[in-house]
């Protein structure tokens, strides 16, 4: 007898202690709405799922939010509770301007959602703390944006095993991306700083956008199907573009890459790498599809566009260039070389038949194309 009443009273008393602890009595899928288990912002989409009132987020409750929606109406230290909605798709952050002491900024942990599809960030504020997406295994997209007064600072970012992540917009401040291995990866778009962006193996990878004057490092070993790029990079020193084989559009601007290997591209159809002050050599000799050239503000010397035959326009002002070897380009409907060394210029075999189309100095002795009865 003294053994049952021993053992009733043990068990109250630890039924207690697991409510007083937060920890659900009331089944093994349900958890006490309080401030232990759920930050206030969070705690408020937890109410509100509570159907029954019985003060339990079960999981069948948690399972009916997909979206979250937090904003500027919110103080917002903390996202504690929110791994309980396993079933979310959608989650919308917008940071709030006041929120700049950076001891205050929140940390974002979703990791493991396994349902999570589209994560959207804007940001009024200076900074945001780690965010981490690490196995979203069917997350999406992501879009990080910063308002356009000021760059946002994040002090790191986890989106490993996202390997259905299909489009990536970032514009804060971040020490590195490691992008890595997302296979199902399509587009990138960045407009921050960061030194490191990492996009090895990421195999359907198809256009990309980068602007960054701090960017260093930009790796794209195994990508393959890669269309079009664009990049803006005032500290990159090298670009290797000669596997990617695919590319059909290259915007390439104020680097200080010293050179660029293109050759052997066929599909490629655009190429503007102007204002490349550092480029002495460009090699675009097998890119028969190219109709669209400019490397104008350049130290090239030399270029060949021998077997450029669907080249239209050529510019390449203010560079070193002394020759222009043009038999082969049938199809040149407009040509710049001002403020080269160039100082004679035979478009008999283009279809440049007039100075309209010509943009030389005036010292330079053409010869045109014949004009057409």
């Amino acid at each position: 007898m003294k053994k049952s009443i021993k053992m009733a009273v043990l068990t109250a008393a630890a039924f207690t202690f697991m409510a007083g602890a937060g920890i659900s009595v009331k089944a093994a899928d349900s958890v006490v709405i309080n401030e232990e288990n759920f930050a206030p912002a969070v705690m408020e989409y937890a109410q509100e799922a509570d159907t029954n009132e019985d003060g339990f987020l079960s999981s069948k409750e948690a399972s009916k939010v997909k979206k979250m929606r937090f904003d500027t109406r919110q103080y917002i230290d903390s996202f504690q509770g929110i791994k309980y909605f396993k079933k979310l798709k959608q989650f919308d952050y917008e940071v709030a301007e006041y929120q700049q002491d950076m001891t205050a900024a929140p940390d974002l942990d979703l990791s493991g959602l396994k349902k999570l599809e589209n994560v959207s960030i804007y940001s009024e504020s200076m900074h945001i703390g780690t965010i981490n997406l690490q196995n979203c295994t069917k997350l999406r997209q992501v879009g990080i944006v910063p308002n356009s007064e000021h760059i946002v600072y994040i002090d790191s970012m986890n989106l490993q095993g996202c390997t259905n992540l299909d489009s990536f917009v970032c514009g804060g401040q971040i020490e590195q991306i490691d992008l890595s291995g997302l296979k199902n990866l399509k587009s990138v778009m960045f407009t921050g700083e960061t030194e490191t962006l990492n996009l090895d193996r990421c195999s359907k990878l198809k256009n990309m956008y980068i602007i960054s004057d701090t960017l260093k490092t930009l790796s794209l070993k195994g990508v393959r199907n890669l269309r079009g790029i664009t990049i803006k990079a005032a500290s990159l020193e090298s670009l290797d573009l000669s596997k990617n084989s695919k590319l059909k559009n290259v915007n390439c601007h104020y680097t200080q890459i010293t050179s660029l290997d293109l050759s052997g591209n066929k599909d490629l159809k655009y190429l503007h790498c102007q204002n490349n002050r550092k480029l002495t050599s460009l090699d675009v000799t097998g890119c028969t599809s190219l109709r669209y050239l400019r490397c104008h503000n350049t130290a090239l010397t030399k270029i060949n566009v021998k077997t450029n035959i669907n080249l239209e326009i050529l510019g390449c002002k203010n560079t070193n260039i002394t020759s222009l070897n043009l038999k082969k380009n049938r199809k040149l409907r407009f040509l710049s070389c001002l403020g080269t060394k160039v100082q004679k210029l035979d478009l008999s075999k283009t279809s440049i038949r007039g100075e309209g189309r010509l943009r030389c100095e005036k010292t330079v002795d053409v010869t045109y194309a014949a004009r057409k009865n």
